[in-house]
């Protein structure tokens, strides 16, 4: 990836695109290696600098509105019967695990909420809304959340 004509660390398995914060001062992306015969890894790049590496998939890396919040979802296999094990990543720290994450993480105007819909419950499946990490009633289905 050259961000500003500063060439960074390349990667064996590549990098995804680039997302610049609001204020434009932090620049974020996927990037992933792989191991022959080993797992795909995956981690975030922020301003360069390599974040944790997860075996799965790292995606809807979002800033929050004023630039100083990060958030994006982590994807696991780690259950011995493949469900998957989902979960938001905030500012470095790691979410309750949940079935499925289907959309963002969306922040509030003023950066200090954050929401996103979960799969709580596999059979039969129910989704609540998390709000600043605490999960709502259970229902048939929810949709992406906005703040007013």
């Amino acid at each position: 990836m050259v961000i500003d004509d500063k060439e960074g660390e390349r990667f064996s398995g590549g990098v995804g695109h680039a997302i610049f914060s609001p204020d434009s001062r932090q620049v974020v992306y996927v990037a992933w290696t792989y191991e022959l015969n080993g797992p795909q890894q995956m981690f975030v790049v922020v301003d360069g600098k390599k974040g944790k590496v997860y075996e799965g998939n790292v995606h809807s890396q979002t800033f929050s509105p004023d630039g100083k919040r990060l958030a994006y979802i982590v994807v696991t296999r780690s259950h011995p019967t493949h469900i998957t094990d989902s979960f938001v990543v905030l500012d470095g720290n790691e979410s309750k695990g949940y079935i499925a994450i289907p959309g963002n993480p969306v922040f509030s105007s003023d950066s200090g909420h954050i929401a996103y819909a979960a799969r709580v419950f596999q059979y039969p499946s129910k989704m609540a809304m998390v709000v600043d990490e605490m999960e709502g009633e259970a229902f048939d289905q929810v949709w992406e959340p906005a703040f007013n």
